[in-house]
């Protein structure tokens, strides 16, 4: 059954169902249930809540850095399992919390779980079954998470509105219980793909990857786009409600962030292939400095120019998504992409880890986010000197690949 041309085409499917449960039903929804979790304990602080949130993305980032060594011991369906039953078990304690260390646990656990069963497994699940056109198939494959955001969003703000967050929380466990179960049982590896990666053991990609100077540039400017382009867009419920919009609003600039989200994903992934990932990534630091300025000398916008900026937030997302990972890519030679694609979503998950708990942190600090509206223009100048530094530097060492 593996020989038939198609069967590849359901792997994409598993891979898209991958991005459709972990990161689109689950993780980048939390902040959804934010506001009614904040009004049921007042004596909680923004910033103290977030750190549920922070902890997600740094088991997130952990996940992902033990992701090859896990990986050649479990193999890549062996990951879907860890995954989900990490996902069930941090929905469970979310839906059961009565306090704060609680909620770190299931952030904790969701986190580790994406690590484990999220971009970087569906990435290379792509990789395994694909030899060309890799960006428009991980493109697709991204697509998932934003049609999961996108169809769930509006139901959850119903459900928390008429039956409580709790209830929500275990309506989401169940879908995704049902989506893992499918996963994997149906998923298979690629053998001589899985084989490769386990025989190198992967020392020998991490001592190359580490001599590269590419890489050391690529990090931090993995770190500092997420913080870029996703940071705001992770608080834009609590944002949202305190400019004075309502749950059901808020849940509409949610689905059509991802509803576009989800439309320029494969757009994206073809021109990753077509023209590469340097110019896609200076037009979005520069449109994202737009935003910041917008948001510095305006407090209040009105509603349709917010769903614009949430359309604008879900372009963002995509490249975020694709490019950064395209990128990863375009700069590893083919043996080492596998720990490439792993580094570089534990770099975006640690970036998303301290960019999101930021953000609250300097509202409860100095009781706005016009500091914070600063700091990201300076981040999104700072973003577009190490693009342009490592477009040299793929230039000058392109043949050394």
């Amino acid at each position: 059954m593996r020989r038939e041309s198609w069967y590849p085409f359901v792997m994409l499917g598993c891979a898209t169902l991958v991005n459709f449960a972990y990161l689109g039903m689950v993780s980048n929804v939390i902040g959804l249930y934010t506001p009614a979790i904040l009004e049921e304990f007042p004596e909680v602080s923004r910033s103290s809540f977030t750190v549920a949130i922070t902890l997600l993305n740094l088991m997130a980032a952990v996940g992902n850095l033990l992701h090859t060594p896990v990986r050649e011991r479990v193999t890549v369906r062996g990951m879907l399992a860890l995954g989900w039953g990490l996902a069930a078990a941090g929905l469970t304690t979310y839906s059961l919390a009565t306090s704060l260390p609680m909620f770190y646990l299931g952030g904790g656990l969701i986190g580790l779980s994406v690590g484990f069963c999220g971009a970087g497994t569906a990435t290379l699940m792509v990789n395994s079954w694909f030899q060309k056109r890799r960006g428009t198939f991980v493109a697709v494959a991204m697509s998932g998470m934003g049609i999961g955001v996108a169809l769930i969003s509006p139901v959850i703000s119903y459900l928390m509105e008429n039956h409580g967050w709790r209830f929500a929380f275990r309506v989401i466990e169940g879908i995704v219980l049902l989506v893992g179960l499918v996963l994997v049982l149906v998923y298979r590896n690629a053998p001589a793909i899985e084989t490769s990666h386990a025989a190198t053991g992967g020392k020998k990609q991490k001592l190359s990857i580490f001599k590269r100077p590419q890489y050391l540039v690529f990090m931090p400017l993995a770190f500092l786009t997420v913080i870029v382009l996703y940071a705001l867009m992770a608080n834009l419920s609590v944002i949202a409600a305190d400019m004075g919009y309502s749950t059901m609003e808020i849940g509409y600039l949610s689905s059509v962030a991802f509803a576009v989200n989800v439309a320029v994903q494969l757009p994206t992934g073809m021109c990753c292939d077509r023209f590469g990932s340097t110019g896609i990534l200076l037009g979005s630091y520069g449109m994202m400095a737009v935003i910041f300025l917008t948001f510095l000398f305006v407090a209040k916008l009105p509603f349709f120019l917010m769903l614009v900026v949430a359309a604008l937030f879900g372009f963002a997302k995509s490249v975020l998504n694709n490019v950064t990972v395209f990128l990863a890519q375009e700069i590893a030679p083919e043996e080492e992409k596998p720990n490439m694609v792993s580094l570089c979503v534990g770099m975006t998950s640690m970036g998303a880890a301290f960019g999101i708990y930021l953000v609250q942190l300097g509202y409860d600090l100095t009781g706005s986010y016009r500091v914070i509206y600063i700091l990201l223009l300076v981040l999104a100048a700072v973003c577009t000197g190490l693009n342009r530094y490592l477009w040299r530097l793929k230039a000058q060492n392109m043949k050394s690949f």
